[in-house]
């Protein structure tokens, strides 16, 4: 057994994560043996005595605690897509939250946790490093045991871009594809648990591109211009090498342009109109009118005949709707809202998509 276990995993091996709630039934072990998964951290914190959760937590879309003040910790659908966001403001099946240590990239110089979270503990924390998951876990008594704002240090001198400690103490328990750490034999209240993709299983090349368009445009959800209504966002900055504001700066397909680049995988044509994206893509045979596929550029008429708006599919539903992520959207505004925003769209809405080349 080990004082001390961390690892980061390709974002793009993850294949599922999920919250295994068991009332404190299961030890570390039985779960092992119970999900298969390849790997085990202990989750946020609880009521030793009644079992009840502390901090904000939703397990497969039912909100096991709502806590009702504003956090940053973890959100995702299926695991792939985790990103760092305010839980209380999410739409997504699973969240967990706790002490926040570290976003964007940042240390937060002022924790907040009780004082039974303080000392030296063993600690769990789970975050982000570059495009990688990010899992930690430290036995209670040992050298290895820091505090909350070692912790923190040790976890940004390591590169983590984002990272919440879990509970700690004698709950800090990990199995780390057979690493294993154990505090204790507290059967605690819920597990998180990560299932990767083996050598066999591995997506090709164009499914990680994919991937890393989908990723990183689900990353910058809940981005917002400031001041509202001025397009001074940092989407512009990037496209036009400099603060720019104002009714001449709108900035949907500036976003899809700078998710792209993000990814790695620039678009063919630099353009801040959705009309000059789709008539390349006419003009060099990846225009779409059906058949949408998530990893696609939508270019919406919102059922008129001109081109008004653009995001990137992330989802098509059965019956052909699609689920986007969008950049100047919002619910009162759907094309000029100021916000990185998913958004549900009839697909009567999309005149056509930009077709990548890993999609063909």
């Amino acid at each position: 057994m080990a004082d001390f276990a961390a690892l980061t995993i390709p974002m793009d091996t993850v294949e599922r994560i999920t919250l295994h709630v068991t009332d404190r039934k299961k030890t570390l072990r039985q779960v092992k043996a119970e999900t298969g998964a390849d790997y085990l951290l202990n989750g946020t914190l609880y009521d030793l005595k009644t079992g009840a959760v502390n901090c904000w937590l939703k397990a497969d879309g039912v909100v096991l605690k709502n806590a009702g003040y504003n956090v940053l910790g973890f959100a995702w659908d299926t695991g792939p897509d985790l990103t760092m966001e305010n839980v209380k403001t999410s739409q997504k099946a699973n969240f967990i939250a706790c002490t926040t240590l570290i976003a964007g990239g940042k240390k937060l110089p002022k924790l907040t946790y009780d004082s039974g979270q303080g000392g030296k503990r063993g600690r769990s924390a789970i975050g982000l490093k570059q495009g990688r998951l990010a899992l930690y876990c430290t036995r209670d008594g040992s050298a290895a045991a820091r505090t909350p704002e070692g912790l923190r240090d040790d976890l940004a001198a390591a590169g983590w871009e984002s990272a919440v400690m879990l509970d700690g103490g004698a709950s800090s328990q990990c199995d780390f594809s057979g690493t294993v750490v154990r505090s204790s034999a507290r059967k605690v209240q819920h597990w998180i648990c990560v299932w990767v993709r083996h050598p066999a299983e591995q997506p090709d090349e164009n499914s990680r591109k994919r991937a890393r368009v989908l990723a990183a445009a689900a990353g910058e959800i809940g981005v917002k211009e400031s001041p509202p209504g001025s397009n001074r966002v940092k989407y512009n900055d990037d496209y036009y090498g400099r603060p720019v504001s104002g009714a001449a700066y709108p900035w949907c397909m500036v976003f899809v342009w700078w998710v792209f680049a993000r990814a790695g995988l620039p678009l063919p044509v630099k353009t801040a109109s959705c009309g000059t994206l789709a008539g390349w893509a006419k003009a060099h045979g990846q225009w779409v009118t059906g058949d949408f596929r998530p990893g696609d550029i939508a270019l919406m008429d919102f059922g008129g005949k001109v081109i008004r708006h653009v995001g990137i599919v992330e989802q098509v539903l059965p019956g052909g709707d699609l689920v986007t992520v969008e950049g100047n959207t919002s619910l009162s505004s759907d094309d000029n809202g100021g916000a990185v925003m998913r958004r549900g769209r009839p697909a009567g809405w999309v005149a056509g998509a930009y077709r990548p080349g890993y999609n063909q």
